[in-house]
């Protein structure tokens, strides 16, 4: 995740529900991403060790764990870009918002994530976003 995120859009409301749709859906696919190539990760973790425990270097699990640390990084930084678009796209209804929430929680960012909470719920009690 950034360390910083840019305002909230002035004229965002929260009856965008496309928006949140595609920034909801670039989340979970980056998400999912994430999580095959950490278990791809352990799996090639788990062959480098029982390699070295049985005294026999492995060059496969060397390589492997090379490409899998590059391509890992690519979509850590993709999930952290999808996470920041996430906060910052209008909740367009309460169930969003919750969503939206639970995800700023899981993820770590619901401090950097309150402004557009915030506006969120402001703009969903009627209030301008």
């Amino acid at each position: 995740m950034t360390d910083t995120l840019t305002p909230f859009p002035v004229n965002a409301t929260a009856g965008n529900a496309a928006s949140w749709q595609m920034a909801l859906a670039a989340y979970e696919t980056s998400s999912a991403d994430l999580r095959a190539i950490l278990d791809v990760k352990a799996i090639a973790e788990r062959e480098e060790i029982d390699c070295r425990a049985a005294g026999k270097p492995s060059a496969f699990a060397d390589d492997i764990h090379a490409h899998i640390d590059a391509f890992s990084n690519r979509i850590m930084d993709r999930d952290c870009e999808n996470v920041d678009r996430l906060m910052q796209t209008p909740a367009p209804d309460w169930t969003a918002y919750r969503r939206k929430a639970e995800i700023a929680i899981r993820e770590s960012v619901e401090t950097k994530a309150s402004p557009w909470l915030l506006a969120d719920a402001n703009a969903l009690l009627g209030g301008e976003a």
